[in-house]
């Protein structure tokens, strides 16, 4: 008769008996294993705009992303990838993170950016695309001497918008979360500070202004109805209102165009024009012109109303 087979006996060694799952790990279907306080915070994310942070067990940041939904983005990574693709790579080695919550997508996209330039994470350099954010650039303004004396379009900065790589030659503001936020703030800075928009090529065939400055939007340095020195301190003023101080550089200029009026400009037409200047730098302070309200502006010459 054939013998039975021999029952199987645990080893009774436990050096033996192979190793169990610590307790506070969670193995994922892409083999990667997690802390469940990990996975817990991931869980507990709320369904709001924001930026995520993810951390190696050094505490060195490996990754700096946004999110519209902070839930849905970060779970996403934690659901298991292909192995030996460097998404996969990098979420094992995920140990912690950290998010922020913003009120908007373009919140976010600013604090990514300024995240990613500070702390420089490995993830986003082999991670990146050749997706790049919008700017509003400046060119830099240099004093060029022309040989027949015609205005050179070098000394007279320029608005533009841009998308690529950062010439440090020139002074950059953004990123901007779309195309269109680009071209309201290059309508912005047209209407406030009158700076060209011109083509180089444009502006050094010019004879006469433009439709743009008969409408307001230019201060015509092509044909040098500006000079550099003032045309300069306009673009300083922009710059002061694009990095943050709006609020100073709508004081200043109200307060200059309040200021009495040269003998050759009085007069009813002079009033209807600085009233009217008043009122859009006013409108553009509260709410960059959306919504409602009442501007009151009064004249005053010759110490009569």
């Amino acid at each position: 008769m054939p013998r039975p087979p021999k029952a199987t006996v645990p080893p009774s060694d436990p050096a033996q008996l192979p190793p169990a799952p610590a307790s506070d790990e969670v193995q994922e279907p892409g083999g990667a294993a997690h802390s469940a306080q990990l996975l817990a915070e991931v869980a507990a994310l709320p369904n709001l705009p924001g930026v995520y942070r993810y951390f190696d067990d050094g505490g060195q940041v490996l990754y700096v992303g946004k999110a519209i939904s902070l839930r849905k983005r970060v779970a996403s990574y934690f659901r298991g990838h292909a192995p030996g693709t460097r998404i996969a790579h990098m979420v094992s080695r995920i140990a912690s993170m950290q998010t922020t919550v913003v009120r908007s997508e373009a919140e976010a996209l600013l604090l990514e950016n300024n995240l990613i330039k500070t702390l420089q994470p490995r993830y986003n350099i082999l991670f990146r695309d050749d997706k790049s954010y919008p700017y509003l650039r400046m060119s830099a303004a240099r004093s060029t001497a022309q040989a027949d004396g015609a205005v050179s379009p070098d000394s007279f900065s320029r608005v533009s918008y841009y998308r690529g790589a950062v010439d440090r030659r020139h002074h950059y503001f953004g990123p901007y979360p779309s195309a269109s936020s680009v071209k309201e703030a290059i309508l912005l800075m047209q209407k406030l500070f009158q700076l060209r928009t011109c083509e180089d090529a444009v502006f050094g065939n010019r004879t006469r202004p433009c439709l743009l400055h008969q409408i307001k939007r230019c201060s015509a340095p092509c044909v040098g109805l500006i000079s550099a020195a003032d045309y300069g301190r306009d673009v300083a003023d922009a710059q002061r209102f694009l990095r943050g101080d709006a609020g100073q550089v709508l004081r200043e200029r109200i307060t200059q165009l309040a200021m009495p009026a040269p003998p050759a400009q009085t007069g009813k037409a002079l009033g209807v024009q600085v009233g009217a200047q008043l009122a859009q730098l006013l409108q553009q302070a509260l709410g960059r012109g959306k919504g409602e309200g009442d501007v009151l502006h009064v004249h005053h010459r010759l110490g009569k109303p």
